[in-house]
């Protein structure tokens, strides 16, 4: 049973991390997840059709968006042979039909409430790490400078992003987020977003920035190989003994693309991206979190992801301990119920006859141990590629993220659409609030068509405000911004520190 809540009454944290309706929404989410409800196909036959679609796109879109997507795909389809393009970027389902989609799709208006929704949000998360407020001291992206576009198709990828310098060569400065047709039906799986967007694409935007982060990971976790966590067992790799750390040093940086995007998700969208990613998982995997993956999978496993999201959010330095603490404990309480086996880690491959060959098969503990100097790393540690500022000191989750989340909890719960009124210090409700508190609600209240509905419309309302959209010429919502003299200039302010 949901708690009703009166008006004036506020909904705790501690009553959120109970999470006490997951196992609903997980079976809710699971038809939408299997899907294959797909977007309508586009006519790219002929060089004419596809330079009609861009053409298309110059009215469709702000002008932003001209000199960095739309007029690099038009140069390439008035210099190239139209065959040699398609054969070049649509190759192994290249990002061509993709990077067209997403200008088809606005001019036809298709999903037009959830696809401005979606653009809300995906720009409210690149916003995140990469505008001028946020960036105060750190070098423009080397790449991208604005927020990705958006479309809706190819329902047996899932979610997925073509970052921006998948075009670069191409005079293009843009990524294409893509989610599933049946996704618009259901916002907790929006949580990916924080991963695709507020991960990949601001990852791939710095130049240098991923790869110092995998090698400073494998750094600092071969600086506790001695310690007695590490000790106590080894990992078979292929039939050899290796040191826990020796493994995990390569392993993680071999994998650091999705890792560190699931850390930059957490950072934008807090506790509700772990809990979106179990909500993406464990219907994927029939009701389970598995501890094994493919030895080629540039994907952690599925539960070392879950470990990652707990020690994330308990490291967060603006979050109250105790509240960041209950989160993490949540996230550790999902992964200790839905893990198939405890045994240990592994990672396997097939052989020509079909059989499984144990790559690797790494210590439960030790592996988890691991996963919190991952964490701590690649949340928290000064990057020469950001000027010495880490991922956390540019964009995370605060006590007044909390706050407002806890405000919009308590209104999709009583089946109201969020009120986008500031906070009580005068915090600006951002589309992630608005996400996080639908993803949160939903652990708590059955009604996943009524809170998507009611997520969306608070989406587009923010959408409708937002001046990019409208085609003011400025990058980022928050790039007009004050800087005031006194702060709570007005305001009342506590009298001492009790």
């Amino acid at each position: 049973m949901v708690k009703i809540l009166k008006v004036g009454e506020k909904m705790e944290t501690t009553e959120l991390t109970e999470l006490k309706n997951l196992n609903e929404l997980l079976t809710n989410s699971e038809p939408m997840i299997s899907s294959k409800e797909d977007a309508p196909e586009m006519d790219l036959s002929t060089k004419d059709k596809a330079l009609g679609i861009v053409y298309d796109g110059y009215t469709a879109l702000p002008k932003l968006y001209h000199g960095v997507f739309l007029d690099p795909l038009k140069n390439l389809i008035t210099t190239e042979d139209y065959e040699t393009i398609m054969h070049a970027l649509n190759g192994s389902e290249g990002p061509w039909g993709d990077w067209m989609a997403s200008i088809n799709q606005r001019s036809t208006g298709y999903q037009k409430d959830a696809t401005h929704a979606f653009e809300e949000t995906v720009a409210d998360f690149y916003d995140g790490f990469l505008s001028k407020e946020e960036r105060a001291g750190i070098k423009p992206p080397d790449y991208e400078t604005v927020s990705p576009l958006v479309k809706w198709g190819k329902p047996a990828d899932g979610p997925f992003t073509w970052p921006a310098d998948t075009g670069v060569k191409l005079g293009m400065k843009m990524a294409v987020v893509n989610m599933p047709p049946a996704y618009s039906k259901n916002i907790a799986l929006w949580a990916a977003l924080g991963h695709e967007t507020g991960g990949h694409d601001v990852l791939h935007a710095d130049e240098g920035l991923l790869n110092e982060i995998g090698n400073t990971v494998a750094s600092e976790i071969m600086k506790h190989e001695n310690d007695p966590a590490f000790q106590e067992e080894n990992v078979t790799f292929n039939g050899r003994k290796i040191s826990v750390a020796e493994f995990a040093a390569s392993y993680w940086k071999s994998t650091m693309d999705e890792t560190a995007s699931d850390v930059c998700g957490l950072l934008n969208l807090g506790p509700a991206a772990g809990v979106g990613l179990s909500v993406l998982l464990i219907p994927i995997r029939g009701g389970k979190l598995i501890p094994y993956g493919p030895a080629m999978d540039v994907h952690p496993i599925d539960a070392l992801r879950l470990f990652l999201a707990a020690d994330v959010i308990r490291g967060m330095p603006d979050l109250d301990v105790n509240t960041a603490n209950a989160w993490g404990d949540a996230l550790d309480g999902i992964a200790d119920k839905y893990i198939s086996n405890k045994n240990g880690f592994g990672l396997y491959s097939k052989t020509q006859n079909g059989d499984v060959h144990w790559d690797a098969i790494m210590p439960y503990n030790g592996m988890r141990e691991t996963v919190k100097i991952v964490a701590n790393t690649i949340a928290f540690k000064p990057l020469n590629t950001l000027e010495g500022h880490s991922l956390s000191e540019i964009n995370a989750w605060a006590n007044s993220d909390e706050e407002l989340t806890l405000r919009i909890v308590d209104d999709f719960v009583n089946k109201r659409q969020p009120s986008l009124e500031p906070g009580p210090g005068g915090e600006t409700v951002y589309a992630a609030h608005i996400l996080s508190g639908a993803v949160l609600a939903l652990t708590n209240s059955p009604d996943v068509e009524d809170i998507t509905g009611l997520a969306i419309s608070a989406l587009n309302e923010l959408y409708s405000g937002n001046p990019v959209w409208r085609g003011f010429p400025v990058r980022f919502r928050s790039d007009a911004h004050i800087h005031s003299l006194v702060p709570e200039y007005g305001k009342s302010i506590p009298d001492q520190i009790s």
